[in-house]
């Protein structure tokens, strides 16, 4: 007899792939193929996203069309709600259940030309972060998400967040070339139509979303990091002229930015960070105390903090650790 899928069995399986050293793209395939076994949905997707800004990056999909993607990011960054990204990345709820009838603009122009009823969508997110983005649908007619799927899919959300942010920064190489950046202009259909230098190790497509975030919002979108087999990317978007055009620059990542990974990978808080970062310019605690409006002893404490998350016992160990993240860089 099959064993039920419970909130807590889910919960155990998502957990259970951190050991696995799946690359990004694996996992989310595994993850997502999870979580449906004990919330049934008629489609699926499975965003990852840039933790800062929230631009999606890359989309694992089950049973939607992938000429939809368009009417998705339009929808996504153009309707400014309770329930859209930012606003669970930041709010107090994760994850929210909806009815197309009653989900305004998202239902008329996402969910019912799709022809689902219901959406479960939710931020996957932990306290350091959201890589990435949850949403099952259901076909119209269907059974509603209830809260026993909202209760396990919230389960599942702060372990997944930290095995897709270990998985991305696990997988994806310092780039090898010191490429310069590469322009490029990018048509309405995402197609290049004209590139500007050589593209020298620099991935040939772009991040999901990112131009369809200049489109639905008409200015620039923030700085994306990119990660992947051809390594780490800084991904630059802004709109160029009429007829949907957007102006792409790509570059290598910044030694420094790549540091600042490797703190999120040993699941530094932005605040350890900040203290992380006046170390390295030679800072003394009272310094960095004045400088942070902190009491000395609060440096100290957040110090003691990042050297037990970093395995090293004091500031030249981690101002070491963090040099050699950027001698790898430059490499």
């Amino acid at each position: 007899m099959a064993v039920p899928w419970s909130p807590e069995r889910l919960e155990r399986d998502v957990r259970r792939l951190v050991d696995r050293d799946l690359p990004p793209a694996a996992l989310r395939e595994e993850a997502l193929a999870r979580v449906l076994r004990a919330v049934p949905a008629d489609g699926a997707c499975l965003p990852s996203a840039d933790p800062a800004s929230h631009v999606l990056l890359e989309h694992t999909t089950r049973g939607l069309p992938p000429e939809e993607a368009g009417r998705f990011h339009a929808v996504e960054y153009g309707v400014r709600d309770r329930v859209a990204h930012e606003a669970l990345a930041g709010g107090r709820r994760r994850a929210v259940a909806l009815a197309a009838g009653r989900a305004g603009v998202r239902g008329r122009e996402l969910l019912e030309p799709l022809g689902f009823g219901h959406e479960l969508r939710a931020a996957v997110r932990d306290r350091w972060g959201t890589p990435a983005f949850l949403h099952l649908y259901r076909t119209r007619g269907a059974a509603p998400f209830d809260p026993g799927h909202l209760a396990a899919v919230e389960r599942v959300l702060a372990p997944l967040a930290g095995a897709l942010r270990t998985a991305v920064l696990r997988d994806a190489p310092v780039p090898a070339v010191a490429a310069a950046p590469v322009v490029l202009v990018v048509d309405e259909d995402g197609v290049a139509e004209a590139t500007a230098g050589a593209p020298a190790g620099l991935p040939a497509g772009l991040p999901e979303g990112l131009a369809a975030w200049v489109r639905a919002r008409g200015q620039a979108a923030p700085r994306v990091l990119a990660g992947g087999d051809a390594g780490w990317f800084a991904v630059d978007a802004a709109p160029l002229g009429a007829a949907g055009r957007v102006a792409v620059v790509v570059a290598p990542a910044p030694a420094a930015a790549l540091a600042d990974l490797a703190l999120q990978a040993h699941g530094l808080t932005p605040a350890e960070r900040r203290v992380v970062g006046l170390v390295r310019r030679g800072r003394s605690t009272a310094e960095i105390a004045a400088e942070l409006h902190l009491s000395p002893w609060t440096v100290q404490d957040r110090l003691q903090d990042v050297f037990a998350k970093t395995g090293v016992r004091s500031r030249r160990q981690l101002v070491a650790l963090l040099d050699g993240a950027q001698a790898a860089a430059a490499a």
